[in-house]
């Protein structure tokens, strides 16, 4: 579901960008690299039913899930200070790659198969 959302609302930004260019009206699609933050962390215990994909994982998603796992990636604050160029201003817009991992991200989804980018998230 998270990834699919975040695919729709990709697809979604970008036809936006191209139908209210005429207007005026500038539209910037950020594709995030990894950023430190918390937003995970619920403090509460994960379920996880025996055959779940995710079971053999369950120890990792719990540290998140707590809060015992360190967040990695670009500080929130350097990423905002990352973005706010890039989304401010008269005629911005397009598509930009901001924080850790980001090149790397968007070199792997342009050159590698999809089958290829997604399956070590599934396993």
């Amino acid at each position: 579901m998270y990834t699919a959302s975040k695919a729709a609302l990709t697809s979604f930004s970008e036809t936006l960008r191209l139908e209210l260019a005429p207007f005026g009206v500038s539209v910037v699609v950020v594709m995030a690299g990894t950023v430190a933050s918390a937003w995970d962390v619920n403090n509460g215990e994960v379920k996880l039913k025996p055959d779940s994909r995710y079971a053999s994982i369950r120890d990792v998603i719990q540290k998140w899930a707590t809060g015992e796992a360190k967040p990695t990636g670009t500080k929130v604050e350097d990423f905002a200070n990352m973005v706010v160029d890039d989304i401010v201003g008269k005629g911005k817009g397009g598509r930009v790659w901001r924080g850790a991992q980001s090149g790397l991200l968007r070199f792997v989804t342009g050159w590698m198969p999809v089958s290829f980018v997604v399956s070590g998230t599934h396993e």
